[in-house]
């Protein structure tokens, strides 16, 4: 018997399927021909600058038209990878959110969490910069989406608990972590006029500079980090702030508790590194009592 002749709409989706296929193999060679910012080191140059900026446009449309295809055949391996690259040569302009959206398509929920806090602290670190509430508005969006198996009361207690004691000192988070139990104190400490201080602890040289050598960043960050630590309380918590800076959240001191605190952080630093000296600024976040 004859074969019925295949339908209008078929024939379409076919041709448009062909004409997809070979615009995404041409989309990934031109995305893979882009290795970063043209002439970087020349840019002063008008003429230079100019095609940086073009090919820099063209690289972005390349990207947000081979992301649409993608998305539109559910290929989110294919949209991680595109993510990727795209974060590798072109940081800093957050494509970090496709890369989050491929994982919470595919329900990796705990890598995509992992994710959000770090690119929060990877922009802090390495720009000293917070990401735009554009790209934290895409990344709490995919978080809201995240969908998380039924549980019991208590198995999702003992998830949330630390898993093993932890050493003595305050509690080290991640920025953004950070700043949701800022955002939470403040509510609480209105109804129940606790007094909480911030303190911000930065690291400056000898001449009250901040601290330039890469070398030296490193290693009185990691020292700085460890002070801070051992020097508040276990209910005390502190996060990074960027490359040369510590948040630290002190919680139903007085005032003159904080410069007692700034006093014990910078003794303990000042014996490992007796040329570096941090500048301390406290605030307090609602009420002195």
């Amino acid at each position: 018997m004859p074969q019925e002749p295949e339908s209008a709409e078929t024939v379409c989706d076919e041709q448009t399927k062909e004409i997809e296929d070979r615009l995404l193999e041409l989309y990934v060679k031109a995305l893979y021909l882009y290795k970063g910012e043209f002439l970087a080191a020349y840019t002063g140059e008008t003429w230079i600058a100019q095609e940086a900026r073009r090919y820099h446009t063209m690289f972005e449309k390349i990207i947000n038209e081979a992301a649409y295809i993608l998305r539109k055949r559910k290929q989110f391996k294919g949209l991680e990878k595109l993510g990727v690259y795209a974060a590798k040569v072109d940081p800093f302009n957050e494509w970090e959110e496709l890369i989050m959206e491929a994982m919470v398509e595919t329900r990796r929920y705990e890598e995509a969490e992992e994710l959000y806090t770090d690119v929060v602290d990877y922009y802090l670190r390495e720009c000293g910069i917070y990401p735009s509430s554009k790209l934290l508005g895409i990344l709490e969006k995919y978080s809201n989406q995240m969908n998380h198996a039924h549980e019991i009361l208590e198995n999702i207690q003992e998830g949330m608990n630390e898993q093993e004691e932890t050493e003595r000192g305050g509690y080290f988070c991640s920025y953004p972590v950070f700043r949701g139990i800022y955002q939470a104190s403040i509510r609480i400490m209105k109804r129940t006029r606790v007094p909480v201080y911030l303190m911000l602890c930065t690291l400056e040289d000898e001449e009250d500079r901040q601290v330039q050598s890469e070398t030296k960043i490193n290693k009185y960050s990691r020292q700085l980090k460890k002070c801070v630590g051992e020097s508040i309380r276990y209910s005390d918590i502190y996060t990074s702030y960027g490359k040369v800076q510590f948040l630290i959240m002190l919680i139903g001191l007085k005032r003159e508790d904080c410069e007692i605190v700034k006093k014990r952080i910078n003794r303990q630093f000042a014996k490992k590194n007796p040329r570096a000296a941090e500048k301390y600024h406290v605030n307090s976040i609602v009420c002195e009592l």
